[in-house]
């Protein structure tokens, strides 16, 4: 299988894996009211993400994580 981020830019679903630093990912589960975080770095040229775009991210044909960016910087900062 195969990871995938997939980042939602004006409705239009980009695809970020090949722009993707995946040692920079961090998923936390927090098993409570206040979500899973995910902390990752990603290169942006032409499309940037912003607060508010939706993030995906699949193993195939499995989410392992869906979120919305709240914060941005040189690394996202998503919640679930």
């Amino acid at each position: 299988m195969a990871i995938e981020i997939i980042i939602r830019v004006a409705g239009i679903a980009y695809d970020f894996t090949d722009f993707t630093d995946f040692s920079s990912i961090s998923i936390t589960d927090t098993q409570e009211v206040t979500g899973d975080t995910m902390r990752m770095s990603v290169r942006a040229e032409n499309i940037i993400p912003s607060v508010g775009n939706e993030v995906i991210v699949t193993d195939g044909s499995t989410k392992e994580f869906g979120g919305i960016i709240t914060t941005h910087s040189d690394r996202l900062l998503l919640y679930a």
